[in-house]
């Protein structure tokens, strides 16, 4: 099921075992939630190369951005 940019699957049951979701984002979505500092990098973990890569460079134009913004 598609809701926006945002993949979901049906509801799965959580319990105190499962802790942690997976999901699929877009990239203009991750990066509004970075820029607006809704979200940090630290907060989740990337599932493959391609994924690290692109959120390390989301992370480093967030910063510049705010760098930017401060002066």
């Amino acid at each position: 099921m598609v809701h926006g940019n945002i993949v979901t699957h049906p509801p799965a049951e959580i319990t105190p075992k499962r802790r942690t979701v997976q999901i699929e984002i877009s990239v203009d979505s991750l990066e509004r939630l970075f820029l607006n500092g809704q979200l940090c990098a630290a907060e989740f973990s990337c599932l493959d190369v391609e994924s690290k890569q692109a959120v390390q460079k989301l992370c480093l134009n967030a910063c510049v951005h705010r760098l930017q913004k401060a002066q």
